[in-house]
């Protein structure tokens, strides 16, 4: 899969442990939906860690001037091993969005 490899690569890389590569990962790409061949398969995995790693500017300032993007804590890497959190507000809009369906119909 595409994205255990831009971990495997943030692992390789930058030497982080796994779960804060997956936890980068997460914030990075939270909301997004993959599907088909997608702008995100157009760039290779380094660019992705390096991206995810140290932010946006790293491509105008080179990774020796820019610090890496603070690691998420503890409570952000408890959410992002589990995805429960967005599938539960996807149905909390589901529903209330039929909810207002059906009372304004």
């Amino acid at each position: 899969m595409f994205l255990l490899d831009i971990a495997a690569e943030m692992v390789d890389r930058y030497g982080i442990d796994a779960d804060e590569a997956v936890a980068r990962i997460n914030e990075r790409f939270i909301g997004w939906r993959f599907a088909g061949d997608g702008l995100l398969f157009h760039q290779s995995e380094a660019y992705w860690a390096t991206d995810i790693y140290f932010g946006h500017d790293v491509w105008w300032r080179g990774e020796e001037s820019v610090d890496p993007v603070p690691a998420p804590g503890g409570w952000q890497r408890w959410l992002s091993r589990r995805l429960a959190w967005q599938q539960l507000w996807r149905l909390r809009r589901l529903w209330w969005s039929k909810r207002l369906y059906w009372k304004h119909r």
